[in-house]
Formats: C-alpha cells, sequence, structure tokens
C-alpha cells in the first residue's frame, strides 16, 4: 500500500470522518488526485497530516474543496496548481507535504502562521515564513552551515503592505517582536559551504532593493502612480533575473554554485514559490490601480500587466530548464495558456500580423489598450525559450506584426516609438532607454536558434541600430 492509499484508509476509519458519504468523496477525490497528479510528472508523493482531533482554536481551517483547499496551503491565494483538483469535504489538515522533483515541500500551521521548508536534494534547506502577533525566533545555525535571509515586518494596507522594519538574517540566533496588528515575514537559505562569496556581494545585495520574497510572492516598492501606501505584491521577477545575469552592475551569477550556492538555490527558491501563486488563474493580477492606466483606460485596480506576467513565466522558463523542474515548465505553461487566451480578445492587427494588448480588465472588457515594443519582445522571448507549438504559432504572429510596422516604429533623430495605439492614434510614445535594447538583442539570439528565424532578423537588427 503506498502513501495515498494508506492515508485516504486512515481517514475513513478517522473519527473526524465517520460519515460513509463524506468518506467515499473523500477516497474518490483523493483516489482521482493521485491519478491526476502522477499523469502531470511532477510528483512522486502527497501526503496530508490529518489528526484524530485538532483544535479548533489553533486553526478554523476553510471547508476544502476545488476552489479552497489551496487556501491552506498558500494563504490567500486560491486553486493552488497542486491542490486544485482534490476535491475533499470538512478537511482538517497541520501539515502538507509534495515531492517536487528538485525538492521536498513541507508547510505546517500554527495558531500564529505557517512556515513552508523545502528540503533540495543535495542538502541546502529554504525556510519561509509568515507570523502574526508573535515574535520571530530564528536559531543560530550550526557550526559547518551558513545562512542568508532576509525578515520583514509591517502591516497589510489597501493593495499592499507597509514594511516598518527589515532585517538581514545570517548563521546567529535571531529574534524580533511582531507588536500586535502586524505581520511577519522571512525566509532563509542554508547550505554548507560558501553561500555567496564576497567579490559577488554587490550582486546578492542588490536582489533586495526595496523588495522582499515572502511565501505570498515578492514585494516590492509601489511604482510611480500605484494607487498603495505600502509595498505591492508583483508578478514578476524581472529585477531578480536581471540582478542576477548582471545587466545592472556586477557579475553574471545565474544559477553559478561555484560563486556561492545561494546563487543556485534562492532562484529555485523564488520560482517554487510562485509555482503555486500563479497556477489558480494561471496568471497574477496587479493589486494597485494605474493612474496611468486609469488615465488612459479608466482601469481599476487588480489588472492584467502582460509585461510583469511573461517576465514570470520567462523566469520559470529559465530556471525549469537549468535545473531540470517539470513544475517551474508546468506553471509556465499555465501561464501561456492565459496569454493565448487574452491575444484573442486584445490584439490589434498589424499588416499580416499582430501585436498584443499589454493590459486588460475585467470590468472593461471591450477595451483594447496599446501595443507596445517591449511587452510583445517579451512575449516572443517567454514563446521562444518554452519552445511549444502554439506558444511558436503566436510569437511567429507577433514577429510579422512588428515587421509589417518596422519603419513605423523609428523616429526621424533615432531611437523607438514606444508603442502602438491602433489604427487612428498609430506609433507614439517615449520608449525606454535600455530595457527594450536589451528585449531586442535577447530576440535576435533566440531566433537564431530556429530555421525560421532568418527572415526577421534583420528587421529585429534595424530596431536595434535605432536604439544605440
Amino acid at each position: 500500500m503506498d502513501k495515498l492509499d494508506y492515508i485516504v484508509e486512515k481517514s475513513e476509519n478517522d473519527t473526524s470522518y465517520t460519515d460513509e458519504k463524506n468518506s467515499k468523496k473523500r477516497r474518490n477525490a483523493m483516489k482521482r488526485a493521485k491519478l491526476f497528479l502522477a499523469g502531470l510528472g511532477i510528483m512522486s508523493t502527497l501526503t496530508f497530516s490529518v489528526p484524530k482531533s485538532i483544535k479548533t482554536e489553533e486553526r478554523n481551517f476553510p471547508k476544502a474543496n476545488s476552489t479552497n483547499l489551496s487556501s491552506c496551503l498558500i494563504e490567500n491565494q486560491p486553486n493552488s496548481a497542486l491542490t486544485q483538483i482534490i476535491e475533499v469535504e470538512n478537511a482538517k489538515i497541520n501539515s502538507y507535504n509534495f515531492n517536487y522533483k528538485t525538492a521536498t515541500l513541507n508547510k505546517t500551521w500554527s495558531s500564529n502562521g505557517y512556515i513552508i521548508e523545502y528540503k533540495f536534494k543535495d542538502g541546502v534547506t529554504a525556510r519561509l515564513a509568515k507570523i502574526s502577533n508573535k515574535s520571530i525566533v530564528i536559531p543560530q545555525a550550526n557550526k559547518e552551515m551558513q545562512r542568508v535571509g532576509r525578515t520583514i515586518i509591517g502591516k497589510y494596507v489597501k493593495n499592499g503592505f507597509e514594511v516598518s522594519k527589515q532585517t538581514d538574517i545570517s548563521d546567529k540566533a535571531l529574534s524580533i517582536k511582531i507588536n500586535n496588528g502586524e505581520t511577519g515575514f522571512y525566509w532563509w537559505l542554508e547550505g554548507k559551504g560558501t553561500a555567496v562569496k564576497l567579490e559577488y556581494m554587490f550582486n546578492w545585495a542588490s536582489l533586495f532593493k526595496n523588495r522582499a520574497l515572502t511565501p505570498e510572492g515578492i514585494y516590492s516598492t509601489p511604482i510611480s502612480g500605484y494607487n498603495t501606501t505600502g509595498w505591492f505584491l508583483t508578478p514578476s521577477p524581472y529585477w531578480d533575473f536581471s540582478v542576477l545575469n548582471g545587466n545592472y552592475g556586477g557579475k553574471n551569477v545565474w544559477l553559478r554554485k561555484d560563486l556561492g550556492w545561494a546563487f543556485y538555490y534562492y532562484p529555485q527558491l523564488v520560482s517554487l514559490v510562485y509555482v503555486q501563486l500563479i497556477s489558480a488563474n494561471k496568471v497574477m493580477y496587479t493589486q494597485p490601480a494605474s493612474s496611468y492606466l486609469k488615465k488612459l483606460y479608466d482601469f481599476g485596480e487588480k489588472f492584467y500587466d502582460t509585461r510583469f506576467n511573461t517576465d514570470l513565466g520567462d523566469f520559470l522558463v529559465s530556471v525549469g530548464q537549468s535545473v531540470n523542474e517539470p513544475a517551474d515548465l508546468w506553471a509556465a505553461r499555465k501561464y501561456q495558456d492565459y496569454l493565448l487566451t487574452h491575444v484573442n480578445k486584445y490584439r490589434w492587427i498589424v499588416g499580416d500580423g499582430i501585436l498584443v494588448a499589454d493590459y486588460s480588465w475585467s470590468e472593461k472588457p471591450s477595451v483594447i489598450a496599446h501595443a507596445s515594443l517591449n511587452h510583445n519582445l517579451a512575449e516572443i522571448n517567454f514563446l521562444l525559450r518554452l519552445g511549444d507549438s502554439s506558444g511558436i504559432a503566436l510569437a511567429q504572429k507577433i514577429l510579422k506584426g512588428i515587421k509589417s510596422g518596422e519603419n513605423n516604429w523609428m523616429l526621424p533623430g533615432g531611437d523607438l516609438n514606444y508603442a502602438y495605439y491602433g489604427p487612428n492614434e498609430g506609433y507614439h510614445g517615449k520608449d525606454y532607454k535600455e530595457l527594450t535594447l536589451r528585449d531586442l538583442k535577447v530576440t535576435k539570439t533566440l531566433l537564431s536558434n530556429y530555421d525560421w528565424g532568418e527572415q526577421y532578423i534583420p528587421a529585429i537588427e534595424h530596431l536595434i541600430r535605432a536604439k544605440k
């Protein structure tokens, strides 16, 4: 008898599940879950800890079904990819285990929050936690181990998190008080050997400039014009990817274990956090409203930003392909599905191709926003890296759209227009100085990997020269 069958049998004998109808539902649902998840190829075992008795004041778990069991797994994130098909009535869970290919996850709840632990296959451990109304207490690391990490403390505000204190985590013991009404988050990585070599400390420190990794995702200082007084939950790890690649100074340390094992495991930790966060809706909406989009299109909060989410998809592909983690690629394909759905409605026809609208908002479903060059290049690069046939077909349509309007992107004195605003307004707007150029160079490199890509390289090179 394997672990999942044992848990199903145990739950049927548990006094918490004496009702025959619910017991049968639980057994059938978990067997369906086993078959579904096995088909994904992203797990080897799935286990729940189901105690015979649990104090109701310890945690009032919601009734678990296809839409809210995941809220037990990732706080406030419905429909986790790992649990969305498990329909278990009246589930009482105080711990959860899941085996990725590269790491084992364990999540445990207490009366004050939860702790998530990832044990990577070659000995490095990562831990993330959310704690309310209590102290953060982290013991001293063992002598042969090094530890790196961060804590943040603050309070939730409308569409954000107002940070009051940040602290580095090291090998030393740490205790930080959390006041009433505040919430604390922390994460750390621990392993043997050198976590970060001193000569690459610039890259490491730059990762956390006005950003904080939490089990809810990465909180970042708000972009100008965003309607929040706190840090907002960003879907995009573009900064992390760029810093580790040396795009903003420092060296290229992307997944370079030889330069410090933290450079290898931190991207994996970020990707595994976001695997659960994006897989419910296949996308992460930007919570605070943007004054820029409010003025242009009367968009409000919780809008879809193609650049933020495509950056995340690209990050997942890059990590998943490098470390051979199928869950990362599975989540990236989930996002690709959403992008394809978005394109069906929110696009401009340009020549024999298309340009994809940068944004959409559920409360203004008829509005087609502008299509910027950098957003569309990011989508091409993500789709080409992932390499699925449906994604490549979309990338080719976008490339045709860019090529069809090649000369319209050009400004007389050099540089490029920012975006296409439809047939009435055409191409205009001030473009980013470095971002679009970097995207163009990546597109050129990726196109060289495809036989059909040669026909688009001259147009891309033309745009690159204009940016220079």
